[in-house]
């Protein structure tokens, strides 16, 4: 047997797999690690901070405290805005003076004007005194039109009342006409149960029914749809619940199905008649109780039919028609006449108490799951004696139309064996092979014979392989 290590550890912690003959390790060489301002560690570099200066990066021009780079890669120095004077596409009419804004007019330039030749609308005292009156934030005062701002030319107002004008559509004479309301002293409850109001109010209730009273009483007939006369209607007195909910809660006449302590009057003794037959008649009768009965005699009853399966009483009649495929299991002539038998239905649970010997050539097993308790399952258990073992033995996979794969110990080369198919669309090209083993031990090489096995020396990490 030869033996070569396939891995070999060098002190860089780098690993080799390239074969080598047993006894002599590669050599994996690596880059050393960066020091200084640029560091690397493995597969990480790290640039330290301040590390890159300004003189380090290439752009054309000069850099210096007062320039930027330009995205051209260009360094630049920004154009002078301190003054006016000296921006692009500015004309300066005069000199500035204070309050002068800078417009771009339709010539396209920067050019310096007052607010009255811009158009915009100075801070005024009115501006002023309107701003004081809002309540909320100032940009609230952005909500108010023209229109409304109209309205308010003028008026005596505070600012309470103010804020209760926002979003007002009106003009004065809805105004006026609020005014005019508020006069009439009708409070906003009283005025808002007029909401829905079809018509004149006094004259839907003079239409109303009058007060009800011991000589003014409302017949039956005029509640609801009129179905339910005065008769039917004083039924009510007395009732103190639901009316449906109690009937509900009755035994129907026909087909009871009564719950809890039933009760009834107990008929006499020889009483034969449709008379409910409590349990002080069944006793007096001295008939069998339901619960656990204590019968003697011969007891009869009804016989099923052959395929029931329910809580019915089973007579000797059904046992022995039931049976009889049993009894007859045990007659070996039967067995012989008819080959194929079964024993319980489908679903049931069958248990032998003891051992269990099928014998035969083969034993099928219909079930999805197959649970069993020994943690070593022998295969060839009828190879006994000295005779030297020639039969193969393992597991095979049943894969329909595809081929099988099995794990199969061949006897022939003394060792574990697999077949397995390869990745195709047809499913139809396999792979064979052994299974390898792996020894472990502190030499270089092991015991067993086959060619693809391996050896792992558990004091160096080293790993060989058996190559023939």
């Amino acid at each position: 047997m030869a033996w070569k290590k396939v891995v070999t550890e060098s002190s860089s912690g780098n690993i080799s797999q390239k074969a080598a003959t047993a006894g002599t390790a590669d050599t994996v060489t690596t880059n050393a690690n960066l020091t200084g301002d640029v560091t690397s560690s493995g597969n990480a570099t790290t640039i330290a901070t301040d590390a890159v200066d300004i003189a380090m990066l290439s752009a054309s021009g000069t850099a210096g405290s007062s320039t930027f780079l330009r995205g051209d890669n260009t360094w630049a120095t920004p154009t002078d805005i301190s003054n006016l004077n000296t921006l692009t596409d500015t004309t300066i009419d005069g000199t500035p003076a204070d309050g002068e804004v800078l417009v771009y007019d339709t010539t396209n330039k920067w050019q310096n004007q007052t607010l009255a030749e811009t158009g915009i609308q100075p801070l005024d005292a009115d501006l002023t005194a309107l701003a004081s009156c809002q309540s909320g934030a100032a940009s609230a005062l952005a909500l108010l039109t023209s229109t409304e701002v109209a309205i308010l030319d003028g008026a005596n107002v505070t600012t309470t009342e103010l804020n209760k004008l926002d979003g007002f559509a009106g003009d004065v004479n809805d105004l006026n006409y609020a005014m005019d309301l508020k006069a009439t002293g009708v409070s906003s409850t009283e005025f808002d149960y007029l909401d829905g109001v079809t018509g004149a109010i006094q004259s839907q209730i003079d239409a109303k029914e009058g007060n009800i009273g011991a000589l003014n009483r409302v017949d039956a007939t005029n509640v609801g749809t009129g179905v339910v006369d005065n008769t039917e209607f004083n039924y009510l007195n007395g009732v103190t619940s639901a009316i449906q909910t109690q009937i509900a809660a009755k035994a129907p006449i026909a087909s009871p199905e009564f719950t809890g302590n039933a009760k009834a009057v107990t008929a006499a003794t020889g009483a034969n008649d449709t008379l409910i037959a409590t349990t002080a008649f069944v006793k007096a009768q001295a008939y069998a109780t339901l619960d656990a009965p204590a019968l003697t005699g011969v007891p009869t009853a009804p016989t099923a039919i052959g395929s029931t399966n329910t809580t019915q009483i089973a007579t000797t009649a059904f046992v022995h028609a039931s049976s009889s495929n049993y009894t007859d299991s045990l007659n070996a002539t039967y067995w012989q006449a008819n080959a194929a038998r079964t024993i319980g239905n489908s679903g049931a649970t069958l248990t032998v108490a003891g051992n269990l010997t099928v014998s035969g050539t083969t034993t099928t097993i219909n079930t999805e799951q197959l649970n069993v308790e020994d943690n070593v399952v022998i295969l060839n258990s009828n190879a006994t004696g000295s005779t030297t073992p020639d039969v193969n033995a393992g597991i095979e996979v049943e894969r329909g139309d595809r081929a099988n794969v099995s794990i199969v110990w061949d006897e022939g080369t003394h060792v574990w064996t697999q077949s397995v198919q390869k990745h195709s669309d047809s499913d139809a090209d396999d792979a064979r092979g052994m299974i390898p083993m792996v020894e472990t031990g502190t030499g270089t090489s092991g015991d067993a014979h086959a060619v693809g096995n391996f050896y792992l020396n558990t004091s160096t990490d080293q790993l060989y392989v058996n190559v023939g």
